[in-house]
């Protein structure tokens, strides 16, 4: 396409009104609560899932996007 990553950045939060990286990790979280309301997937599975290989980083965005741990939302919502 011959952008550059700050235009595309730049020409992707024009169009969406999100950039890029927050709408990547919105979805990655999104996908997260749904698949530890909806399957038995272990939260280690799950953080593979959504493209974190690292439980710990996957934990503490989680923490950070959800305002509590994998294992308390999925407890919290069955």
């Amino acid at each position: 396409m011959n952008l550059s990553v700050a235009h595309f950045q730049r020409l992707y939060k024009q169009r969406y009104g999100i950039s890029c990286t927050k709408d990547i990790l919105t979805s990655r979280m999104e996908l997260a609560k749904q698949l530890l309301i909806d399957t038995d997937m272990s939260a280690v599975e799950i953080s593979e899932k959504c493209w974190y290989y690292d439980y710990a980083h996957f934990s503490k965005v989680f923490m950070k996007y959800a305002c509590v741990s994998p294992a308390k939302y999925r407890k919290k919502k069955l």
